[in-house]
């Protein structure tokens, strides 16, 4: 979904929603296209890292917590293909979003703000309108 441009930077107003729970994939892709943005979800890590051989988000909003890998999985390969958009973890757990982001950190990576589950609309909307701001 979502027309991509070059290969090297972000494509504007396309954000990839990875998390392991339909439900939350659909509420994602809603929320984004009802302010604007289109999305690609996506269920595995694996999935999301192939797909960004052919297409860089202006964002991505990563779940903790995946069933066959974890984020810290993605933050290694997210660094490993110099991404430079924006990540937004999120996650239930305070303490494990801390950790993770401080990973990521380390390895280079541009970290927005966490959305803590339950998400807010207001928080989904702060996040694109950044986004938006930034092109």
């Amino acid at each position: 979904m979502g027309s991509c441009g070059d290969r090297g930077g972000p494509t504007e107003r396309l954000a990839y929603v990875v998390d392991d729970e339909v439900v939350i994939c659909r509420f994602m892709a809603a929320m984004l296209a009802s302010l604007g943005v289109k999305s690609e979800t996506f269920h595995t890590a694996k999935e999301a890292l192939a797909s960004l051989d052919r297409c860089r988000p202006a964002v991505i909003f990563l779940d903790i917590a995946l069933k066959q890998s974890d984020a810290i999985d993605v933050v290694h390969g997210l660094s490993a293909l110099h991404y430079t958009g924006a990540i937004h973890l999120m996650s239930g757990n305070p303490s494990l979003l801390e950790a993770v982001h401080r990973i990521g950190t380390r390895e280079g990576l541009n970290f927005g703000a966490p959305l803590h589950k339950p998400f807010r609309r207001e928080a989904i909307a702060a996040i694109v309108a950044t986004m938006v701001a930034a092109q």
